[in-house]
């Protein structure tokens, strides 16, 4: 991935099977493919990791995604919930990794899993805030105690403000 794309990441409520993958993945393309900004072409890509994010990334080099681009990017991604029946907008959920298993968890049910040891500082968590290809490769699997989601969270042995 170039390090001029810009990088949204969604974070889909459950994981999806490869039915599902496939169907959204040609349907998306499909946008991307045609993804314009002020007349301009956009070029860009979509993929789908870990069967549970769908990742939209664009060259910005020559054309910035103005509001309006963003705005239709927007409405591809309510059309895939509703068509799909997902969630790809609930900031209340929290994804984690351990090994190469996936998980998501309310936030409830996220702090119970650090009080209980499922969850520790080590943890990979999701940064699902990257802007770009640099902090998606670098910054999107991080572990708890680097990541911004430690500030949500008590974690063991330490005091954190919610």
């Amino acid at each position: 991935m170039n390090t001029n794309y810009s990088v949204w990441v969604y974070q889909i409520n459950r994981k999806l099977n490869a039915q599902e993958e496939a169907l959204i993945l040609a349907k998306l393309q499909d946008f991307a493919d045609n993804w314009t900004a002020h007349q301009s072409p956009l070029p860009a890509n979509v993929l789908i990791k870990y069967h549970q994010f769908i990742v939209l990334t664009a060259d910005e080099s020559s054309t910035k995604a103005s509001g309006c681009a963003i705005d239709s990017a927007t409405h591809a991604m309510q059309s895939i919930e509703n068509d799909f029946k997902l969630n790809l907008f609930d900031r209340q959920l929290f994804t984690y990794k351990i090994a190469e298993e996936v998980f998501t968890l309310n936030a409830t049910d996220f702090q119970l899993a650090i009080d209980n040891g499922i969850i520790n500082e080590d943890t990979l968590v999701f940064n699902n805030l990257v802007h770009n290809a640099e902090e998606f490769a670098n910054k999107w699997e991080v572990a708890l105690k680097n990541s911004w989601h430690r500030n949500l969270f008590n974690l063991k042995n330490e005091t954190i403000e919610k």
